[in-house]
């Protein structure tokens, strides 16, 4: 899953999943200011970010090394898994609650080499 951010003019929009050239969920700011994320296919709401700021911090994590290590069980693939673990844990994106998007995209890379 690769995230691209948009431009201003799709606001309250700001980031889209791209999964092989095709427009799948979307983020998009609530009115709390509040990061969500919500995929058709399932209809729930999940929790990106607090804010803008941060959110932006971890899509450049996420897409710096989504790539890192494709192959699920490598050396590599489980560095780079560490690696993101540890930045999205320090900026506060990680946290136990059932709505949170992050742990999950983590889990997923960890069980199929997703990144």
């Amino acid at each position: 899953m690769k995230i691209v951010l948009c431009t201003a003019a799709e606001a309250p929009r700001i980031a889209y999943e791209d999964l092989d050239g095709s427009r799948e969920g979307e983020f998009y700011l609530d009115p709390e200011g509040i990061v969500r994320f919500s995929h058709p296919a399932d209809g729930h709401v999940w929790f990106a970010a607090p804010d803008v700021a941060s959110f932006r911090s971890a899509v450049e994590c996420w897409n710096k090394y989504r790539g890192t290590g494709s192959v699920s069980g490598s050396v590599a693939q489980r560095a780079a898994v560490d690696l993101l673990r540890e930045r999205l844990s320090t900026m506060g994106l990680l946290p136990d609650r059932p709505d949170a998007l992050w742990p999950i995209l983590l889990e997923q890379v960890e069980e199929a080499g997703l990144l």
